[in-house]
C-alpha cells in the first residue's frame, strides 16, 4: 500500500501527481447505463475526493470494448478533465492498453459530458488538458471563479510547467 492510500487530496495534487508517480486506478464493472455513453470508468483508491467522501473518478474513453475490471492500470497521460460545479470532476486519461482511438474517444467524451450532466442535473464543463501547460482554461470561466480558494479549485495554467520534475 502507498504512503497516501486514502487519503483526501486536492484535485490540484491528482492531475499534478497522478501520472508522474504512477498511481493505479482501477476499472468497475458498472452497468452500461451508469457509464453515460463509455465503457470504461473507474476510480483512484488511493486519492478521495473532499467534495464527495470518495475515491476520485476516472473516465478511460478512447476503446471499444471494456478493459479489465479490479485490475490496476497506470495512467500514461491525461486527456482532460469535466469540470463540474460540485467538484466531484472527472478525469479522462490515457492507459497503455492497445486499441485506443483519439476519434472515438472525443464522441465518447462528449457523450458522457452531455449524459451525466443531463442525469445528474449538474453543470459542467469539458476542459482539455495540455502536458506542458497544464488544463486549458474553458470558454466559460464561471465555475473557475466560482470555486476560488477551494483546496479542489484547478491548478493555474502554467501549474504543470511550474511542477518540480
Amino acid at each position: 500500500m502507498r504512503d497516501d492510500a486514502g487519503k483526501k487530496v486536492s484535485f490540484a495534487h491528482v492531475v499534478r501527481e497522478l501520472v508522474r508517480k504512477k498511481q493505479p486506478f482501477v476499472l468497475e464493472n458498472r452497468p452500461l447505463k451508469w457509464l453515460y455513453g463509455l465503457k470504461n470508468y473507474g476510480d483512484i483508491p488511493a486519492w478521495i475526493n473532499p467534495a464527495d467522501g470518495d475515491p476520485y473518478d476516472v473516465l478511460v474513453p478512447g476503446y471499444d470494448r471494456r478493459l479489465p475490471f479490479n485490475k490496476p492500470m497506470v495512467a500514461t497521460s491525461i486527456i482532460g478533465v469535466l469540470w463540474l460545479e460540485n467538484c466531484n470532476h472527472k478525469l479522462a486519461v490515457r492507459t497503455d492498453a492497445p486499441g485506443f482511438d483519439g476519434n472515438l474517444a472525443l464522441k465518447q467524451i462528449s457523450d458522457y459530458a452531455h449524459n451525466y450532466q443531463k442525469r445528474v442535473k449538474v453543470k459542467g464543463e469539458w476542459v482539455f488538458y495540455d502536458c506542458a501547460v497544464g488544463l486549458i482554461e474553458p470558454e466559460s470561466l464561471a465555475l473557475r471563479k466560482k470555486r476560488a480558494g477551494k483546496s479542489h479549485a484547478p491548478p493555474p495554467r502554467n501549474a504543470r510547467a511550474r511542477a518540480k520534475p
